[in-house]
């Protein structure tokens, strides 16, 4: 009998072995030979039967290894740690390609163009394709009690980063590896299929969240509807007594009702925070994978036009490599119409936007970059990398101009912002116009009053941008791209890269869905790439570094925030706290019941328990801050009641 190898005995016995410990059948069961590491985190002796049958563990001697055994458990979180990071190459030698015409079929299968078809210009050749697979353990939260644990992997393409189908990569898992060597990619392209997994993963994770987490809201309504009849009843009966009681006791009974409903909205607000969902993504897996190929010459035609594509068929996917938007990068239906080759989202526009006319800014230009059209002889190139491109060589200074009126500038400025409401992208670059200007009052416009980015801008002037990207608060700008990104953390967002003085960063620019949109929040682009947000400050990209003191005044909560807050978390969540700190209509009302202290540490405590940080709990802030725990979960809970804060909106 051997234990099958995706079983959970299968993979104790593999982790043994890479242990450096010994196993094989015995029988029915396993035996098992543990070197010295492994017995003392299992607790087993140095041989031990183990088998996934219960039958067996209850008839013999052998120990049932299934979910949830302590040694399972062990091994997974040490295998976990280490991770699984690699090159690879697959065996070209299998399957056998299609032939031409087969391959052509498939791509006019895969590849449908509206109004157009394609057609092969030349003779398969043998190619190479660098795929991404990339593996993760997404931990649900449902409510307290109820947890669940899953895997997801998906391969990406990196040249398009665009999965592959689902059957695609489960032959690709199963194909054999060569003794070749692995691909070799350049860090940007790496970086953009990773962003893209990590987009794919969290997308999936939330429908799948939607989905789990049915049951717990069901439940989280018929606790709330019982915690509401049971108070409701309570001031009821205190209201009946009030009516009854002598004037003197008046006093006494309207002091009970009003504290039973403060009463009832802390238990409410605790049935809130115990079924609100949340999940974790824990990535284990990255493997770059050199994957054969078979390239096809191809072009799309209609009539006389005629667009070059590059079409490469994975012999051991059984599919072709994915194809981009060629005007927009976008991976909507491809249309083939009389005003050029691109997608339904790009084709009631010009595939190439009328180019920016660069700002002045200190005798030098800051270039805006869109996202263009690629020419025709172009298309055998890789698409620009759509979640963060780089920023393009910096433009020449435009030529002299007469000097423009201030009602002009005026003039342009009011214009910019009437077609932020048609284009929301516009609104990156009249933020970065307004930055590079040293333009506060436009840069406060144009960002979302109560979010991350106004509190940055109230802390710093327009530097607070660059602060928020590890870069000195008294720099500027000199030239920005990127494009839209899609949808991240519910948020539709814009990914790109600004040039300074200082260097070059990546960011992550997300806003809010108001009519003209406005800016939300600025993060850097390595959040996205370390699958998680927010974390420890030396896990972070400004370790060994500290944001520069403030330039405005802050207050006494605001300064606790400042000095006990930032040393525990990045920049970014002391942002968010302070944002949710001057949301607040009259925080006077809260100083005169809880100290500046206390209210730091139950702000501290529910934006990080919202922005799902790690330690943000009521024990660990009121140890930061030195008060008492009781006082922080009634302030928590007044505070709740006001800033209704959610996954989507933490602060």
């Amino acid at each position: 009998m051997t234990a099958h190898p995706d079983s959970a005995v299968g993979f104790w016995l593999r982790y043994v072995a890479a242990q450096g410990g010994l196993a094989e059948a015995d029988g029915e069961a396993h035996l098992a030979v543990l070197p010295t590491a492994v017995r003392e985190e299992s607790g087993f002796g140095e041989l031990v039967h183990v088998t996934g049958d219960p039958d067996i563990a209850r008839d013999g001697d052998a120990v049932l290894l299934g979910p949830g055994h302590p040694a399972l458990s062990v091994a997974a979180d040490r295998v976990l740690a280490v991770g699984d990071i690699g090159t690879l190459a697959l065996d070209g030698a299998r399957p056998r390609p299609p032939d031409a015409e087969s391959l052509l079929e498939r791509a006019r299968d895969q590849f449908p163009i509206d109004h157009g078809r394609i057609f092969a210009t030349g003779s398969p050749n043998p190619a190479f394709r660098t795929l991404l697979r990339v593996g993760a353990l997404v931990s649900y939260t449902l409510s307290a009690d109820e947890h669940y644990q899953e895997q997801v992997e998906y391969w990406i393409d990196t040249d398009s980063r665009l999965p592959l189908s689902a059957s695609a990569a489960q032959r690709l898992t199963a194909a054999e590896p060569s003794g070749g060597p692995g691909p070799n990619t350049d860090a940007e392209r790496l970086r953009a299929a990773l962003a893209a997994a990590h987009e794919l993963i969290d997308q999936a994770a939330l429908r799948r969240r939607e989905e789990l987490s049915a049951t717990a809201r069901a439940a989280c309504t018929e606790e709330r509807q019982r915690a509401e009849d049971y108070y409701s009843a309570q001031i009821a009966t205190l209201g009946l007594r009030l009516e009854a009681v002598p004037e003197e006791k008046k006093a006494a009974y309207t002091a009970r009702i009003n504290a039973t409903e403060a009463e009832r909205e802390r238990r409410l607000a605790e049935i809130e925070e115990k079924y609100a969902p949340g999940h974790a993504v824990r990535p284990f897996r990255a493997h770059l994978v050199r994957v054969p190929a078979v390239r096809l010459p191809a072009e799309a035609r209609r009539g006389e036009r005629r667009y070059e594509l590059k079409l490469d068929y994975l012999t051991a996917a059984g599919e072709y490599a994915g194809i981009r938007c060629p005007a927009c990068s976008s991976t909507a239906p491809l249309v083939l119409a009389k005003t050029g080759f691109g997608c339904e989202r790009c084709l009631n526009r010009p595939l190439t936007p009328e180019p920016a006319q660069p700002v002045k800014t200190a005798g030098k230009p800051l270039p805006i970059q869109r996202p263009a059209a690629e020419p025709a002889a172009q298309a055998d190139k890789p698409a620009p990398a759509t979640r963060a491109a780089p920023p393009q060589p910096r433009a020449k200074p435009a030529s002299a101009a007469p000097p423009a009126s201030r009602r002009a500038q005026t003039h342009a400025g009011a214009t910019r912002r009437a077609r932020r409401s048609a284009d929301p992208t516009q609104l990156v670059f009249d933020l970065w116009h307004a930055a590079a200007n040293g333009d506060r009052a436009t840069v406060e416009e144009l960002c979302e009053p109560g979010s991350p980015a106004s509190a940055a801008v109230r802390l710093y002037g327009t530097g607070g941008l660059l602060a928020c990207l590890d870069l000195p608060v008294a720099d500027s700008p000199t030239g920005v791209g990127g494009e839209p990104y899609g949808l991240w953390r519910g948020r539709p967002a814009f990914a790109g890269t600004v040039e300074t003085r200082a260097g070059r960063r990546r960011f992550m620019l997300t806003w809010s869905d108001d009519d003209p949109p406005r800016v939300a929040e600025l993060l850097p682009s390595e959040a996205i790439f370390r699958f998680g947000l927010l974390g420890r400050a030396a896990g972070s990209s400004r370790a060994g570094s500290a944001p520069p003191k403030p330039r405005a005044a802050l207050d006494p909560t605001a300064k606790n925030l400042w000095a006990l807050m930032l040393p525990a978390y990045d920049l970014h969540l002391v942002l968010r706290t302070l944002a949710a700190l001057w949301r607040l209509e009259d925080a006077d009302r809260y100083l005169a019941r809880y100290d500046p202290r206390t209210l730091a540490a139950a702000l501290d405590r529910l934006v990080g328990y919202w922005s799902q940080a790690p330690g943000a709990t009521y024990a660990e802030a009121a140890g930061r801050y030195g008060v008492a725990e009781s006082d922080l979960r009634a302030a928590g809970t007044a505070l709740h009641r006001e800033l209704k804060l959610s996954r989507r909106q933490p602060w």
